[in-house]
C-alpha cells in the first residue's frame, strides 16, 4: 500500500502489478486525513497488515507520503498526527476522477476505487473511467461488513486476470455475498497520559475483526463530538457507556483520576441494573500498587460482580492479554 501525493504519480511506477493480458487495475484507497472517517481510521490502523497481504497489489493512498515500504508512519502510535498528508494532492485526485467520469462524486467517506487501465503504443497510461468500480468503505462498515477483508479480496478478484467484465462481476459478488460480522462494541477508558495503550488497544481490536466473525468497533473520548453540549461532553461518554457499550474496558495505571472512577461506576451500575456493558479492568503492575487504595477498591467491586480484572506489566503483555482475552 503506497502514498502519493496525487494522481500525477500514478505514471512514474514503471512496474505496476499484476500485469494482465486482459486488463490492468489502479486500485485506490480514497480518505480525508484531515477528516477522518471510521473507515479510514481502520484502514491506518491495519496498514502494516495490508502492506502485507497486498503482495504486488499496490493500493495508492492520495495525500499520503510516499516511501519505499508504503505510506509512512512517524511514530508506531497510529493517531490522525501519525501520518503526513496533503491536502492539495488529495482534492487534485478527486477533480481528476469527477472530470473523468460523471458516474464519479466523492462521497466524504472513506472509498475503495478501482479504476481499469491500459498502456498505448507509446507506453503512455490511458485510463477507463467509464468502467470504474467504486465501494463506500464507511457505508459497508456501517452495514456490519469486514472492510479490511474487503479489500484483501479486492486483491485477489484482480489476481485472477479477467477482462473488465468479468473483473467487474467477480467484484460486485464479493460485496454482495459477504456475510456480515457480529458486532461488539468497545468503549476504551482510561487517562488521557495512556494514549499509547489506548492506540495500541485499538490497532489490536482491528486484527481481532479481521481474523474471526466478530467485529469489533472500538470508541474512546476522541470519538466524540467536540463541539459543545449543554451538560458537557462526559454526559455523551456517560450516555455511551449505559446505552452504547457492550463492554467497557479500563485501563488503569498507579494514579485513577476522578473522571475515569465516574466513568468505571456508570458502567457498574448499568450493568447491574441492565446486565451491560460487560467490565475488563487492566491495571499496570506497580511496586506501590498493593497500597494503592483506589485500585483495591476497584478489584473489590470488580470481584463482588464477577467481572474481569488483571494486570499488565508493559504495552507488549497489554495487547497479548487483550487477544487472548478477547479471541
Amino acid at each position: 500500500m503506497m502514498g502519493i501525493v496525487s494522481y500525477r504519480e500514478l505514471e512514474f511506477y514503471d512496474s505496476i502489478r499484476p500485469v494482465s493480458n486482459k486488463g490492468n487495475w489502479f486500485l485506490i484507497l480514497l480518505g480525508n486525513l484531515h477528516n477522518p472517517t471510521p473507515a479510514l481510521k481502520l484502514v491506518l490502523e491495519n496498514y502494516i497488515y495490508l502492506n502485507r497481504r497486498t503482495k504486488d497489489v499496490r493500493f495508492f493512498m492520495p495525500g499520503f507520503v510516499v516511501d519505499q515500504q508504503g505510506i509512512q508512519a512517524r511514530t508506531r502510535s497510529l493517531s490522525q498526527d501519525s501520518f503526513s498528508f496533503y491536502e492539495d494532492g488529495f482534492l487534485d485526485t478527486i477533480d481528476w476522477l469527477e472530470n473523468g467520469t460523471e458516474k464519479y462524486e466523492y462521497s466524504e467517506s472513506m472509498e475503495l476505487i478501482l479504476l481499469p487501465f491500459s498502456r498505448d503504443k507509446n507506453n503512455n497510461i490511458v485510463y477507463d473511467f467509464d468502467n470504474l468500480l467504486c465501494y463506500n468503505l464507511d457505508q459497508m462498515l456501517n452495514e456490519g461488513k469486514n472492510i479490511i477483508k474487503c479489500i484483501t479480496n479486492a486483491v485477489q478478484v484482480i489476481y485472477q486476470d479477467m477482462s473488465v467484465e468479468e473483473t467487474t462481476r467477480q467484484m460486485e459478488d464479493m460485496k454482495n455475498k459477504q456475510p456480515l460480522q457480529d458486532t461488539h462494541i468497545v468503549f476504551i477508558a482510561g487517562s488521557k497520559d495512556l494514549w499509547r495503550e489506548r492506540d495500541s488497544i485499538r490497532a489490536i481490536f482491528s486484527q481481532l475483526s479481521n481474523r474471526g466473525h466478530v467485529w469489533y468497533k472500538t470508541y474512546t473520548f476522541e470519538d466524540f463530538d467536540r463541539s459543545f453540549t449543554i451538560n458537557g461532553r462526559q454526559d455523551d461518554y456517560n450516555f455511551f457507556i449505559r446505552e452504547g457499550a457492550d463492554s467497557a474496558l479500563f485501563i488503569l495505571d498507579e494514579r485513577i483520576g476522578g473522571i475515569t472512577r465516574h466513568e468505571f461506576q456508570i458502567a457498574i451500575d448499568s450493568f447491574v441494573t441492565e446486565g451491560h456493558p460487560h467490565i475488563f479492568v487492566y491495571s499496570r503492575k506497580t511496586d506501590g500498587e498493593q497500597n494503592n487504595h483506589d485500585i483495591q477498591e476497584i478489584r473489590n467491586i470488580i470481584n463482588k460482580y464477577n467481572q474481569y480484572y488483571t494486570e499488565y506489566s508493559d504495552i507488549q503483555d497489554l495487547r497479548n492479554q487483550i487477544i487472548r482475552d478477547f479471541r
